[in-house]
């Protein structure tokens, strides 16, 4: 998960460390029973009682030709134009291989974290591309999955 040096300079995160540390910071206190039309996404989705969430989380690897997958996600009693944050992991270099190398420095994960709304039918839409990790959790306001 990290890699310790003699040289503090040279102490580096793994690239599961990014995914696992996005897993953790999205706990569920509940799964939640899930169907899907997304494959090839490796997913489980559940609740945060603590804090009145619905939460998502899925990895893409190995599509065909490397397309993106799209995915519409619903849960139940969320409104059109409720709000969730999406946090994608993907892989900056394209690269399978790819790894954070101490001697380079490098870090080959890129974060992006993007607020979504719900559609009129309650559904979060997006697209998760080859090899990415994925967290959706939805944002509370007022009532539980409101807008």
């Amino acid at each position: 998960m990290i890699q310790f040096a003699a040289d503090s300079a040279m102490t580096t995160r793994s690239t599961s460390w990014y995914v696992w540390s996005l897993f953790a910071g999205h706990p569920m206190t509940h799964t939640l029973p899930a169907t899907s039309n997304f494959d090839p996404l490796y997913y489980v989705a559940g609740k945060n009682e603590d804090k009145g969430t619905l939460i998502w989380k899925g990895a893409a690897y190995n599509t065909t030709k490397g397309a993106d997958v799209p995915v519409s996600l619903s849960f139940k009693g969320v409104k059109p134009g409720a709000q969730a944050e999406l946090t994608l992991l993907t892989n900056k270099e394209k690269d399978p291989f790819a790894f954070n190398d101490p001697h380079k420095g490098n870090n080959v994960v890129d974060t992006k974290k993007t607020v979504l709304k719900a559609d009129g039918k309650g559904a979060f839409n997006f697209k998760l591309p080859n090899l990415s990790v994925a967290v959706l959790e939805t944002l509370k306001k007022g009532k539980p999955y409101s807008s």
